[in-house]
């Protein structure tokens, strides 16, 4: 298989997230009435944005020519990724004061918090 570049390993990333808001529209095919929100820019702005963050998270992730399946996954799942990332930061079991590790951790009452750079660190790490 040719080298790909990053061009197309953004447009593979576009291409699943294009790929999810054409499920999306296919489960909407027998609705009874058309969405309101699509007659609206807004929703059409948000959709374009969200298409081409997947096309980038895709390229942030590093992936090579042998991989254009998993490309098309990121970029299908970055409305899920972004969506973890926008939430609260994580909240792990309730430890003992003084067992933190230094840096990333920090202490919410009794609970371990990490914040959301950490959090995207971890995530694209898988966990290590």
């Amino acid at each position: 298989m040719q080298d790909i570049s990053s061009i197309e390993v953004f447009a593979l990333g576009m291409l699943g997230g294009s790929l999810v808001e054409l499920v999306r529209w296919y489960k909407l095919r027998e609705a009874p009435e058309y969405p309101i929100y699509a007659k609206k820019i807004g929703y059409w702005i948000i959709t374009f944005l969200m298409v081409v963050a997947g096309g980038a998270v895709a390229t942030l992730y590093g992936l090579d020519e042998h991989h254009p399946a998993a490309l098309v996954n990121l970029g299908a799942s970055t409305p899920a990724i972004l969506g973890a990332l926008a939430g609260r930061p994580l909240a792990l079991a309730p430890l003992k004061r003084g067992t933190i590790g230094i840096g990333e951790k920090s202490f919410a009452g009794d609970r371990l918090t990490l914040s959301h750079a950490n959090l995207l660190r971890k995530f694209i790490a898988f966990g290590n």
